[in-house]
């Protein structure tokens, strides 16, 4: 099968790093492009395409409604000629006039406006979870979407052998956003932590990059968290998965969340894992189950749900939970599963 991916920019977000590695697993067995329609490559996101996968930049100016751009789009898809066109923003069907081929989308999030005008084209709609397939309904009555759940390569992410610990390591990964992901809440619990319930032997380690970081910054000097919480920026997802297994707990405080990838990198490094409770992340553990949760915005809530993993450290409860996690997360959100379930997909439509 011929498989052509189309996105509008290949930066720093959740969803590129995911189309990545579905790109490279489906090339095992597959012919796949991978094409960029912005000129807005990373290019230590572009090291991690398969030299198996060819990759088309456009070059598009953000924005542009150059035709020339439209034109070379199809005119590269038409050289490909693919079987199916797997779309990851909802309006990029808009730009597709000269071929013949399926086309297939992909929402990655549950907090953006689609039109159903557009949806309406595609020849199927996958959703990332039951929460962002719920989203979809109610944008576009028409639209019957399938899920197909976000998954990683396990084998790539060390786990954690020992449950135990002198300094309690905390850790928080994504996109430095408020708004969406919750960092802000996050702080205010550590603060709590360490100054009203009185336990120091704690560390909170955010990384990721954004437009919230100089507030967070500003945040954690005004709230004297300095000795408790780093702000490291961007790492690459490698230095991430050798060593998540080193910390006691991931936390995930997300406003908005069609997914979480990172709490699926958690499960997989055996640690325990915290979220807010909204739909998506709720959905990985199993409403509590395989993790932890808090009530979404709860600061307080928040830090006194990590001072009770803090505690089943002790009793060895964090670490049964932690391999169940494992255990269930591996079946469910296993990358090969994850490119075979998208395969399967795209079958029906070519049909």
């Amino acid at each position: 099968m011929r498989i052509a991916h189309v996105i509008w920019s290949l930066w720093t977000g959740g969803s590129e790093s995911m189309l990545i590695d579905i790109a490279n697993e489906q090339s095992k067995k597959h012919t796949v492009a991978l094409v960029v329609v912005n000129a807005a490559v990373n290019p230590r996101l572009a090291t991690k395409v398969s030299d198996r996968i060819k990759l088309i930049p456009i070059n598009r100016a953000p924005g542009s409604k150059r035709i020339l751009d439209v034109i070379r789009l199809n005119v590269q898809l038409r050289l490909f000629q693919p079987d199916i066109v797997h779309c990851h923003n909802w309006n990029l069907v808009r730009l597709l006039k000269l071929g013949r081929f399926a086309t297939v989308l992909t929402v990655h999030n549950a907090h953006v406006d689609l039109e159903e005008a557009w949806l309406c084209k595609y020849d199927a709609i996958f959703a990332i979870s039951e929460a962002v397939q719920h989203h979809i309904i109610t944008q576009s009555a028409k639209s019957t979407p399938l899920v197909v759940y976000n998954g990683i390569d396990f084998q790539a992410v060390r786990q954690r052998a020992e449950y135990q610990y002198d300094v309690f390591d905390m850790v928080q990964i994504g996109e430095l956003n408020c708004r969406l992901k919750g960092q802000d809440v996050l702080l205010r619990a550590l603060h709590w932590i360490v100054y009203e319930h009185g336990t120091t032997r704690v560390h909170l380690n955010v990384i990721g990059d954004g437009e919230s970081r100089g507030y967070l910054e500003g945040m954690r000097q005004e709230l004297n968290l300095t000795p408790y919480c780093a702000i490291l920026g961007w790492q690459d997802r490698d230095v991430i998965y050798t060593n998540l297994a080193k910390y006691h707990l991931l936390i995930q405080p997300s406003r908005s969340e069609g997914f979480g990838l990172t709490i699926v990198e958690g499960m997989a490094a055996k640690i325990p894992v915290l979220v807010s409770s909204i739909e998506g992340p709720m959905e990985i553990i199993q409403s509590g189950k395989y993790g932890y949760y808090f009530g979404v915005g709860d600061a307080q809530d928040c830090a006194e749900k990590i001072v009770k993993v803090m505690s089943e450290y002790a009793s060895g409860e964090a670490r049964r939970k932690a391999e169940e996690a494992y255990t269930y997360a591996l079946a469910r959100f296993d990358i090969r599963r994850t490119a075979a379930d998208y395969t399967r997909g795209y079958q029906e439509c070519i049909a």
